[in-house]
């Protein structure tokens, strides 16, 4: 009973689960909608495209496996990628050794040259800089210390007044 009721609704685009609200909202809504197929299918023609026999097909099969409770992706489904990583893969995009020395010229270098390159690129902060963040960090510190030190004696005060 409840299969031939899926069927039914599937047959007449209803999705499977749908409120009595829903289906009788679309079915308020039916000849619009009807109206825009119309529209699609006269621009589809007018534009030279033809409706898909195999994509049909493929949502039907797929809709039998799903009523089924089978897996959506068999063997015989599946798309076949084997070829494409080898037409991807022709070698174009390695770079020459040349073409790296070229790109990264502290690579090449020997390793204490490489430390010297790197550390004259490196900006360090500031003394005035560091004293500042110093600063920041104290004043966060004493700030907290404050607030955690005062709100404890709060508690204990209001705890202790209540005789416990």
């Amino acid at each position: 009973m409840k299969e031939e009721e899926n069927r039914r609704r599937i047959d007449e685009g209803l999705t499977v689960g749908l409120t009595k609200e829903d289906e009788d909202e679309f079915n308020s809504k039916k000849d619009m909608y009807e109206d825009m197929r119309a529209k699609v299918r006269a621009r589809a023609s007018q534009e030279g495209f033809q409706k898909s026999v195999a994509t049909k097909k493929a949502i039907e099969e797929a809709t039998q496996r799903a009523m089924a409770g089978q897996s959506s992706a068999t063997p015989d489904t599946m798309l076949d990628l084997s070829g494409f990583g080898d037409k991807l893969d022709d070698g174009t995009d390695e770079l020459t050794p040349e073409e790296r020395a070229e790109i990264d010229k502290i690579a090449n270098m020997p390793i204490w040259d490489q430390i010297k390159e790197e550390l004259a690129n490196t900006r360090f902060p500031t003394p005035l800089a560091v004293f500042q963040t110093a600063c920041v960090m104290a004043l966060i510190f004493a700030v907290s210390a404050t607030i955690i030190l005062k709100g404890d004696v709060v508690i204990r005060d209001l705890y202790m007044n209540w005789g416990f």
